[in-house]
Parts: C-alpha cells; sequence; structure tokens
C-alpha cells in the first residue's frame, strides 16, 4: 500500500465514524421525541380541545362555542370547544357520549346556541345549558 492510499482509507474510516455518530445521534434524537409525544399524550393534556371524548374540562363542565371556526378563532371562553351548531349533532359523541354531562353552549347572541341546546336536549342529552352571547358570557 502507498501512502496515498492508506490516506484514502484513514479518510474513509473517518467518514465512517462521523456518519454512524450522526446516525446515533438522529436515532436518539426521535427517541426523544417519542418519548415527549408519548408524555403529551398519556398525560391527559389535550391540544385545542381535541381528543376530548368522555374528558371533562374544569369544574366537570363541557363549554361549547357553537359559532363558525372564524368567529371562534376571534375569540372564545376559557376551555370551550368549537362545534358549530349545525353539526353538533353529527360531532358531540367526540366530546361525551354521557348524556348527564353538564354541557354549556354559547354563540354570539344567544340564538344558534338555543338551536344547539334543542337539538342535544332531542339526542337525550339532559344536562344542558344555553349560555347565550359570547360578549354576555364574558361579562359574568
Amino acid at each position: 500500500m502507498n501512502t496515498r492510499t492508506i490516506k484514502i482509507e484513514r479518510n474513509t474510516e473517518y467518514v465512517m465514524n462521523y456518519v454512524n455518530l450522526h446516525q446515533k445521534q438522529s436515532i436518539l434524537g426521535v427517541f426523544t421525541f417519542l418519548v415527549a409525544l408519548t408524555f403529551l399524550l398519556f398525560s391527559g393534556s389535550t391540544l385545542a380541545g381535541e381528543n376530548m371524548k368522555d374528558e371533562n374540562t374544569s369544574n366537570n363542565v363541557i363549554w361549547i362555542d357553537v359559532r363558525t371556526a372564524e368567529e371562534y378563532a376571534g375569540g372564545y371562553y376559557s376551555d370551550a370547544i368549537n362545534i358549530p351548531y349545525d353539526v353538533i349533532a353529527d360531532n358531540i359523541d367526540s366530546v361525551t357520549m354521557d348524556k348527564g354531562t353538564d354541557i354549556r353552549v354559547y354563540c354570539r347572541t344567544g340564538r344558534r346556541s338555543g338551536i344547539a341546546r334543542d337539538v342535544l336536549a332531542s339526542m337525550g342529552y339532559t344536562n344542558v345549558i344555553n349560555e347565550g352571547g359570547y360578549e354576555d358570557l364574558l361579562k359574568q
């Protein structure tokens, strides 16, 4: 072997060690991410009201903003999730299937939340309260 061949082999070995080290660091990074994600998923946390099936918010009350997604994005009551009134019948079971759950609905003026309350009542939900308009709710 000549010196050039030895240098190439050493450089190749150096590069392989470098790549192996970074692969191990990448695997460690992915593992750390997965552990953190698992912790978040099983810690009881929810992101933006998703995955709340059969979980109640503070004081065992589920707050539902029945306005449009655009209205909801403009501001909403603390702990409220958004289910527009015209699709509440199709989506309430993603929040709770317990017909006795304390549910509070609101909208801008109280009209749509009244409709949502009536829909839920017709589905057998027995503890649904129309809290009226969002602005009025904030004043309480």
